[in-house]
């Protein structure tokens, strides 16, 4: 009964307001003739409908800010072309639609997810935008009820009230941004984490609402008869008032109820019959004028879709002739890199902050190259998938032109494209590329800035630090030929470790034991009596931002816990040397949701990560890595869509595994 009391009960009282509101401006333009209404809106001085249109258009404007700053609060960036557009359309439709929080999320879920936003930071920019929403127009009710009440107001009952109800108002906006500066941790509601925004953001927000909301009550001022005598802010607090009880009323973008409200209000000072044309006028330039260009972008946009999606069909038709073709008659071939491929890799790598293009040096992998050789991709082929390893790696301005290129070399040997562990700040470059995007995983990395061997919460690293030290274990970095005198007691490590646990190397995404490609990277080794025990190959990256672990094995007469001391010890080497990110490297299917409104992959991938132990170790390696109090990023494998993501995903595991028949080995 409750249930069904709260579904109704809106509706009542929007009916209720409507009707309320028809009766208001029956009974108050009873003396006016229909004719004489229509030939005042018609007769609206061509200043004052420019002033009204300029002003719009300058309010809109500044309404596409809520979207800037809502993409600011969830730290994430798209081209600013795609957020004011979408930002546009979102509020053109909301505002003459109703329902705003539904309808507008509604415009951004079509928009932002296709450009790789996740379900969750969508639900934290509708957060955003609708407490910049609130915050501006509590702050401006505050201020006109407490400095210009209108006689409406001042001759009801009430009036005591009228002050300090607008001075609770204005504390109330003003305490949200007094919060920011005092209060750091996230806000939780329910499975959401809404961070708490920066003092500068929480100001951002309050300043563009309150100059949306002063634009948007300018827009109906400067429409209004010249001898009106109303005030600008007492025009602006029957505006704000009659706004609210419109969108409280859900009748679509208050129609009726908003003006029946501003003729009441305003009745002292301006006539009904000359209000009502300037808000009829009001209505068509602020609603219905960006209502109308907002639907011809979404046909337009629903058109290029549909073509996009007929496209696909055909290039789908003739990628399967193309790769019959190409499977029977010029098989694609995959050649290592030479040295002067590794030469121009490494100059390249030299000066990345990122690690992982470190893998290059493994030779499993083919390079293509932009025109300068400033940047490459690295990549691997598994039956019809061309994986490429990461995002370009090198120059970025060079980025755009090496995905469509390799994204030709794959339409040319009738080839599935495929981006593998692509980082979320250049996801936006494959969705120009018409990719979809999906989260494959979060990866790991430690802040070597905030991490100490202090205090309570490091006694457990402590520990693990002094369990080697009593069994005689020491800690150590090699580097150049002591690596090469060390090959053999590191070979004996890795081989022991591959067979206790029955398993093979891997490989492309993961790095295998090889002496050549060792040598190249320093070492962190654990030693007891004079002999390696546990090792991990260490990749340093430019500029000292950060220092990654690649392979990481240990003998299995090693003490008890080696890993973690070898891993506590090397954050801390890492650290005195000046690093100031340790990479964990990724756990699979981590972070990826379930949530009705995510695609299918999500909702099976949550499955796999919480019931897909007896396969891999997911929860158990989030939980390893867990320990270190890690930051956690997001990765996405891009491809063009469809229904080719479960062979994709086998032809990956593949080429990690080595092939399809030991992907389920360890």
């Amino acid at each position: 009964m409750a249930i069904r009391l709260r579904r109704v009960l809106p509706v009542v009282i929007g009916v209720v307001l409507f009707a309320a509101a028809v009766h208001v401006l029956r009974t108050e333009l009873g003396a006016a003739s229909r004719h004489t209404l229509v030939r005042d809106v018609f007769g609206t001085p061509p200043r004052q409908l420019v002033a009204a249109l300029v002003l719009t258009a300058i309010n809109y404007a500044v309404l596409t800010g809520y979207d800037f700053l809502a993409f600011a609060y969830i730290r994430r960036r798209l081209p600013h072309g795609r957020i004011a557009l979408t930002s546009f359309v979102a509020y053109a439709i909301a505002n003459n639609v109703g329902w705003s929080m539904v309808s507008g999320a509604s415009v951004r879920y079509r928009f932002y997810t296709r450009w790789g936003i996740t379900a969750d930071e969508l639900t934290r920019i509708v957060f955003a935008y609708s407490v910049t929403f609130w915050i501006g127009l509590l702050l401006l009710g505050g201020v006109t009820l407490a400095a210009s009440p209108l006689p409406v107001v001042e001759s009801s009952r009430l009036s005591g009230w009228v002050a300090p109800a607008g001075w609770l108002l204005m504390a109330g906006s003003l305490g949200y941004v007094a919060a920011s500066f005092v209060r750091r941790e996230p806000l939780r509601v329910r499975r959401f984490s809404l961070p708490v925004p920066s003092p500068r953001l929480a100001t951002a927000q309050l300043g563009i609402s309150v100059i949306d909301w002063t634009l948007a009550g300018a827009v109906l001022f400067v429409l209004l008869p010249h001898a009106s005598g109303v005030s600008f802010l007492g025009l602006l607090g029957a505006f704000l008032a009659a706004q609210l009880v419109g969108l409280a009323s859900h009748v679509p973008g208050g129609v009726g109820v908003f003006e029946g409200l501003m003729v009441l209000m305003l009745k002292p000072f301006i006539a009904p019959e000359a209000l009502v044309p300037a808000l009829v006028v009001y209505r068509a330039v602020y609603y219905l004028l960006p209502l109308a260009i907002a639907l011809g972008v979404l046909v337009l946009d629903e058109a290029i879709q549909r073509r996009t999606q007929l496209a696909r069909i055909a290039d789908s038709m003739k990628e399967l002739a193309t790769r019959w073709w190409n499977s029977e008659i010029a098989r694609p071939v995959t050649e290592p890199p030479d040295e002067g491929d590794l030469r121009a890799a490494t100059l390249v790598i030299e000066a990345q902050p990122s690690t992982v293009p470190n893998l290059v040096f493994l030779r499993d992998k083919t390079l293509l190259f932009d025109r300068d050789r400033s940047a490459f991709v690295m990549y691997g082929i598994q039956g019809y998938s061309w994986v490429a390893l990461g995002d370009p790696v090198g120059a970025p301005d060079a980025f755009d032109d090496l995905i469509r290129g390799f994204l030709e070399r794959c339409r040319e040997f009738g080839g599935t494209p495929v981006f593998y562990e692509v980082g979320k700040e250049q996801l936006y470059r494959y969705v120009d590329a018409g990719l979809t995007a999906v989260k494959i995983g979060e990866h790991a990395h430690v802040d070597l800035r905030r991490f100490t061997l202090e205090g309570g919460p490091a006694r457990r690293h402590r520990q693990a630090m002094r369990r080697l030290a009593a069994e005689g274990a020491t800690f150590r970095v090699i580097a150049g030929d002591e690596v090469l005198r060390r090959m053999d007691q590191l070979r004996d490590v890795s081989d022991d470790w591959l067979r206790e646990r029955a398993t093979a190397e891997k490989g492309f995404s993961l790095g295998f034991f090889d002496s050549g490609y060792l040598a190249r990277f320093p070492i962190g080794v654990i030693e007891q009596h004079d002999r390696v025990v546990a090792f991990a190959n260490l990749w340093p990256g430019a500029h000292q931002q950060e220092l990654s672990i690649d392979l990481m094995r240990y003998h299995a007469d090693a003490p008890r816990d080696v890993m973690e001391g070898l891993l506590v010890h090397l954050m801390a080497w890492a650290r005195g040397e000046g690093y100031e990110r340790f990479m964990l490297g990724m756990v699979p299917l981590s972070g990826v949701e379930r949530s009705p409104v995510e695609p299918i992959w999500n909702r099976l991938g949550a499955f796999v990560y919480r019931h897909g132990e007896a396969f891999y170790n997911f929860q158990g390696l989030r939980a390893y890595k867990e320990k270190f109090d890690p930051v956690w990023e997001p990765r996405y494998l891009a491809y063009p869509g469809g229904l080719r993501l479960p062979r994709i995903l086998a032809d990956v595991a593949a080429l990690v595994a080595g092939g399809y028949r030991r992907i389920l080995s360890r």
